[in-house]
């Protein structure tokens, strides 16, 4: 696997995703399907989404641990991502960090290509948005979290999900 070529297909993704210059769920689909192309995954088929429970945890660039919360995913026939969020402040966390709109609960929508999984927190919003980039690896998915605005990334962070078995 070239960890360049993946690298570059991420900025790709950041890059014309903030454009807005297409709806984001449109913008989302062209992403994913050059990214599929890439393949920057091992496993073609991808993980298997349906009906998964993920603990969130939310960090600073210098690692801090700032937010966790819940995501609900779902995958449909296609690699489209669905489902909801809740999540709020650690304990302790400093609350003047710009984590943006991801307080609180809310719907999501994302796209799965091979072990690539981008979600926006915030899918209604034109503005003011929170988009997880990730990779899975096993029952976790990891990468980097952005606050944006029109103008561009406002801050960001690394996140981790790791999935929450079922009692």
């Amino acid at each position: 696997m070239d960890t360049n070529l993946c690298m570059r297909g991420n900025e790709a993704m950041r890059d014309l995703f903030y454009t807005r210059r297409i709806p984001v769920r449109e913008c989302l689909c062209a992403l994913l399907a050059a990214l599929s192309i890439t393949a920057c995954s091992d496993d073609p088929t991808g993980p298997d989404l349906s009906q998964q429970q993920f603990a969130y945890a939310a960090f600073t660039l210098e690692g801090t641990e700032i937010l966790q919360g819940v995501l609900q995913l779902t995958t449909t026939e296609s690699d489209t991502v669905m489902g909801s969020w809740e999540i709020g402040w650690v304990e302790g966390a400093d609350q003047t960090v710009l984590v943006g709109p991801q307080l609180g609960e809310g719907l999501l929508f994302g796209l799965l290509s091979g072990s690539t999984i981008v979600i926006d927190l915030n899918p209604e919003n034109e503005d003011l948005n929170v988009v997880l980039f990730g990779t899975w690896e096993g029952k976790r998915i990891s990468g980097h979290w952005e606050f944006t605005g029109i103008a561009g990334p406002m801050y960001q962070g690394t996140f981790e999900l790791r999935g929450i078995s079922e009692q």
